[in-house]
């Protein structure tokens, strides 16, 4: 009894003291969880089904929200009475400016996000970047995903699955950054309404030429995995703003936007390397959302390769 007595003392402060899932985060989730909820129908009903589940850093814990029974996490857990859901909590092993998903609790795919203090972003972004983060959960648990992933050919040697960070495309070749700055171009007027599909196609079809055929993998690849959750920020924030618009908001939307204009601007690839591709594949599909209205279908039926969407 008095070995219990003890043991329940020196746990007991641990458990009091980590018992508390930040509340400025947790009103954010809430309000992820509401914009999931009423755009589920009209806009993605399949990406707003798949589990929401987050492990939030913090300071000195851990929080994992969204995942029913964790076998292989703490056990330590208490009631959330505003996201409505146990949360379970463990000390700190990530670093606290952490914006990732991947497969990491019992095979499911985690969105592994510091807090908002620590993050690089804002209130507002930070709550769109977790629904980035979000539809890369999607894109993992569509059948498929890991075989076709493989089937591109472009691990090499890597074990770690790092591969999609650092696959040594042609960054500093001068060829391909020239193409780049001209589909950037094309891309930029396509913002402005102008019709560069076309003219898109071609430049597209040259940097296949010059490039292997594992690089130009990579560069749909790309398009694809990152460049595609960001348009969707852009995209779902606009739908959202139709109906729920505040001036955070309208503002963040600018922000993209401008961000987007800035970035095609300028690609310079030998510096910015692999991050191009989210403003240069995010606008590619503006492009292919605007000229074809089967893109969400077409989406995974086209894993990895935005090409036949472009052309049709």
């Amino acid at each position: 009894m008095k070995k219990s007595i003890l043991s329940l003392l020196i746990i007991l402060p641990f458990v009091l003291f980590a018992q508390s899932f930040p509340t400025k985060e947790s009103h954010r989730i809430a309000e992820i969880q509401q914009i999931a909820e009423e755009v589920k129908a009209s806009y993605w009903p399949e990406w707003m089904e798949v589990p929401f589940i987050i492990l939030l850093v913090d300071e000195d814990f851990e929080y994992l929200a969204g995942h029913p029974n964790p076998a292989t996490f703490s056990q330590a857990s208490y009631f959330d009475s505003l996201l409505n859901q146990k949360i379970y909590f463990r000390k700190r092993t990530f670093p606290k400016n952490m914006s990732a998903s991947f497969p990491l609790i019992d095979s499911n795919p985690v969105i592994v996000m510091g807090n908002i203090m620590n993050s690089y972003f804002d209130e507002e972004r930070w709550v769109w970047t977790l629904l980035h983060e979000h539809f890369h959960q999607f894109q993992y648990t569509r059948e498929g995903y890991y075989q076709k992933s493989n089937e591109l050919d472009l691990a090499k040697d890597s074990l770690d699955g790092m591969w999609p960070l650092n696959y040594s495309f042609p960054y500093e070749n001068d060829t391909v950054d020239q193409i780049i700055e001209e589909m950037s171009g094309l891309l930029l007027k396509s913002m402005d309404g102008e019709s560069v599909l076309p003219k898109y196609w071609e430049a597209k079809r040259q940097l296949k030429s010059v490039i292997s055929e594992k690089d130009y993998r990579y560069f749909n690849f790309q398009i694809w995995q990152e460049g595609f959750p960001r348009f969707l920020e852009i995209d779902l924030l606009q739908h959202w703003n139709q109906t729920n618009s505040n001036e955070n908001r309208i503002k963040l939307l600018r922000e993209y936007r401008e961000e987007i204009r800035e970035d095609l601007s300028e690609p310079n690839l030998k510096d910015r390397g692999r991050l191009i591709f989210y403003s240069l594949g995010a606008t590619e599909w503006i492009l292919i959302s605007s000229t074809n209205h089967q893109w969400k279908r077409g989406y995974f039926q086209h894993m990895f390769n935005s090409d036949t969407l472009l052309k049709n």
